[in-house]
């Protein structure tokens, strides 16, 4: 998770620890570690709170997670909050204008087993409080997320992007060239300098790419 100028990392073979990467010196710093062990949980930075939130995931004994916690950068600690409405893990995260849009991933079923969601979660950072939007994702499942001026791009497997608007509560899809897509992969996007990158998580020869 990038904030500021350095890069936080968490996880690896103690699930609960997270180390600072200074991105000007590329000095690493082990930072406050987590209040528990947790896999497959969302990390979003808010600039304006000079704190990452760490939203949803399983833990060890492969539960879902309904748990919001966040480290607050300048006193190197962590501090448990209130909850999701719904435990989910593996969702994409993003940040706009504070409040925290948690998007799809995985959610138990009436069984208690997992299945891909389409579930959009808005965690308010200032109030501290959850609230799922009345209207779903046109897909479900794993997912990855970037925000553009006041829009969310949504990338998911295959040819599924789209430009979601959530002041106008609306989803615009859009379509990569034709070779892009004729591979089912999950893809990743960025923004950057005023421009939205999209490139495959993983890529073999001959694959196209950015």
């Amino acid at each position: 998770c990038k904030h500021g100028g350095d890069l936080y990392v968490v996880g690896g073979s103690i699930p609960r620890r997270m180390w600072k990467c200074n991105m000007h010196t590329m000095d690493w710093e082990r930072c406050a570690p987590l209040p528990r062990d947790r896999l497959n949980h969302t990390m979003v930075s808010v600039s304006s709170e000079d704190a990452i939130y760490s939203l949803g995931g399983k833990t060890l004994q492969d539960t879902l997670s309904n748990a919001v916690i966040y480290y607050t950068v300048k006193d190197n600690r962590w501090t448990e909050t209130s909850q999701l409405d719904t435990a989910v893990s593996g969702a994409a995260g993003v940040n706009l204008g504070g409040t925290i849009y948690l998007l799809g991933g995985e959610e138990n079923d009436m069984d208690f087993f997992t299945k891909p969601s389409r579930l959009i979660q808005c965690f308010d950072t200032s109030a501290q409080k959850c609230q799922m939007k009345p209207y779903m994702l046109p897909f479900a499942g794993c997912m990855h997320a970037a925000v553009h001026m006041d829009v969310i791009f949504v990338v998911a497997e295959g040819d599924s992007l789209v430009c979601y608007n959530p002041l106008l509560e609306s989803f615009t899809r859009l379509r990569f060239p034709e070779v892009w897509s004729c591979i089912p992969s999950l893809w990743k996007v960025a923004s950057c300098n005023g421009c939205i990158y999209v490139f495959r998580d993983k890529c073999k020869k001959g694959d196209a790419n950015t």
